[in-house]
């Protein structure tokens, strides 16, 4: 099993002339990782999220790009992504970021914007993650934030 310890935290940025923040910082500061290893930081967004009796080929996209963390010799890593409108009003349907994974990618290879190669539990595990499922709406995530983003 792979385990880590982290912490994440999100800024809102670049406030346009209304006062409308139009960005969001997100940092990572992980440890207790698999020492030079491969890891990489995935978003979920409630259009990619399956659906009961809907077939959905994404489930998450890359927070940013490049979304690649290495840790080093002694399992740390710390990195900061900033985003443009990460959270726009849920009311518009946009890709709003409902939730952050990071993965450990045990063959040591970076995908780009692809999950992985074969697929979770094969070559790529999940070992930090704000994600739950909704028990009482299956197939949903909970928003994990109540911030709102405008597009710049």
């Amino acid at each position: 099993m792979v385990e880590g310890q982290g912490e994440l935290k999100i800024e809102l940025t670049q406030p346009n002339p209304k006062g409308q923040f139009t960005h969001a910082k997100f940092s990572v500061d992980l440890h207790d990782l698999i020492p030079n290893a491969v890891y990489a930081v995935w978003a979920a967004r409630p259009r990619l999220v399956p659906q009961p009796g809907v077939w959905t080929r994404r489930h998450a996209n890359p927070l940013a790009i490049p979304n690649v963390l290495i840790t080093d010799s002694n399992g740390h890593v710390s990195r900061e992504f900033e985003v443009a409108n990460p959270f726009p009003d849920p009311a518009t349907r946009r890709l709003r970021i409902l939730g952050i994974a990071i993965h450990f990618h045990s063959d040591y290879q970076n995908w780009g914007a692809c999950f992985s190669r074969f697929g979770p539990g094969v070559d790529v595990h999940t070992v930090f993650n704000t994600i739950n499922s909704d028990p009482k709406v299956p197939g949903t995530i909970p928003d994990f934030t109540n911030f709102v983003t405008v597009a710049p």
